[in-house]
């Protein structure tokens, strides 16, 4: 048994410990996010590439003419590229992002009314959950090796997904941008004055007006946390151009 590694709702730690592979131990009041807050996972990252851009489909095919039964899932290997995307995806460490894509391998090939199979004409095979989950993986059949994973979801895992969390990025406004709850909103414009605080030398003073005239007080509490926190990682960074440090600072 193990502590939990995984973050409450409102960005706390959790304190529980667990059994499971994938360090969430799915108590009461732990939903399982692999960041602390939505504005990495939404700001921070670029979205996962899918696999239809990557990999040219041949035919949609039946689940049961994929040559892999449940148990593959646990003997298959998971190359490190799979492993990255989901990292880039949801966060979290690398032996909990294997576990996570076994288990939703294993899933995949129970099958369910919207799992969906296609074969490239390479001879790999794609797997996804359809509606209203959304996770996929590419499977290289000469090697048994699971070479891609991709999500159309910012922060969720499919476990998450699966167990009913809800994501902390609520939907889209009308015109088709991220509609974000007033925490996280006020998260990302902190996150947003940090950045050009940090990179915007000349440009402090006027910054300093705009936080100086924002109602919410979690602004200023997000802008001094990230602050800190890209100034670390500048320092770290040592003489590297301005661009990549910026660039890195938005992709932890």
């Amino acid at each position: 048994m193990r502590r939990c590694t995984r973050y409450r709702r409102d960005g706390s730690k959790c304190p529980e410990t667990t059994t499971y592979a994938d360090g969430w131990c799915r108590t009461e009041g732990c939903d399982g996010f692999s960041r602390p807050d939505a504005v990495w996972a939404s700001e921070g990252e670029r979205p996962t590439e899918a696999p239809q851009k990557t990999l040219p489909l041949k035919q949609v095919v039946p689940l049961s003419a994929v040559p892999f039964d449940p148990d593959d899932a646990y003997t298959v290997q998971v190359s490190r590229a799979a492993i990255r995307s989901f990292l880039a995806a949801h966060g979290g460490r690398p032996a909990e992002a294997e576990a996570q894509i076994r288990s939703l391998l294993e899933d995949l090939l129970l099958g369910t009314p919207q799992t969906k199979a296609s074969r490239s004409n390479n001879g790999s095979w794609m797997l996804s959950t359809g509606k209203p989950f959304g996770y996929a993986l590419v499977l290289a059949h000469d090697n048994n090796v699971v070479v891609h994973y991709s999500t159309l979801h910012r922060e969720r895992t499919y476990a998450q997904a699966r167990a009913g969390v809800t994501s902390r990025i609520e939907g889209r406004t009308p015109d088709g941008k991220r509609k974000y709850s007033p925490g996280a909103r006020a998260k990302l414009k902190g996150y947003r004055y940090a950045v050009r605080w940090v990179h915007q030398a000349d440009a402090r003073e006027v910054i300093d007006e705009e936080l100086a005239a924002e109602e919410d007080p979690r602004v200023r509490a997000a802008f001094d946390r990230y602050r800190l926190e890209i100034e670390a990682k500048r320092s770290r960074a040592g003489d590297r151009p301005t661009d990549e440090v910026s660039r890195d600072a938005t992709t932890e």
